[in-house]
């Protein structure tokens, strides 16, 4: 029991200082960090740009400019992704996630791994082009913005992509006192892609 404990606070040192902590500013959280991610495969690299969470989520009162801008980065880093990344997107966002979106999240993953991954190449990269307050309630602990995205799709070795537009929905909502993801519906799918 001790060990798993010191494993998840092992853990959460190694997000926040692989993440948060700019070396560089004695000490100060960085406002903005970028970040690659793993969906590298067949010479592909999807690049997206993750903001600092770390203030909001831990504030009591988040403005709803600073969810705006989260939504946009959740939106980011959910919608781009690989066959050949092991849905990494998710899981680097579970920790901004809901319980209830973990658990989603964990069913998900463990649903796509049983079907297995093909070999050839399949991957979309999503740029966050805009975003609109559907709802903000600080009250109530709830909030909704639905970001308008730019994806690009590419797949096999083909120089190709396929652009196109798709909207996504982040709900907000309060868990301990914190801003959480608790869904993402992609035209009105809910956490799907």
């Amino acid at each position: 029991m001790g060990a798993v404990v010191l494993g998840i606070v092992f853990l959460a040192a190694a997000v926040y200082f692989t993440f948060f902590y700019d070396f560089s500013s004695g000490g100060e959280t960085r406002t903005e960090i970028e970040s690659q991610t793993s969906a590298e495969a067949g010479g592909k690299t999807v690049n997206y740009r993750l903001s600092d969470v770390s203030s909001v989520f831990s504030s009591e009162a988040a403005g709803i400019d600073e969810l705006k801008r989260i939504a946009s980065s959740f939106a980011e880093r959910f919608g781009s992704y690989s066959n050949h990344s092991d849905f990494q997107n998710i899981r680097d966002l579970k920790i901004f996630m809901t319980g209830k979106m973990k658990n989603w999240a964990d069913g998900f993953i463990a649903e796509q791994e049983k079907s297995g991954s093909p070999e050839t190449y399949y991957g979309v990269s999503a740029k966050a082009i805009g975003n609109e307050v559907k709802g903000y309630d600080n009250d109530k602990g709830e909030a909704e913005i639905l970001v308008k995205t730019q994806k690009r799709e590419s797949s096999g070795d083909s120089a190709d992509t396929k652009v196109f537009y798709q909207d996504v929905s982040i709900v907000f909502k309060k868990e301990g006192g914190s801003w959480k993801v608790d869904s993402a519906s992609w035209g009105g799918k809910k956490n799907d892609f």
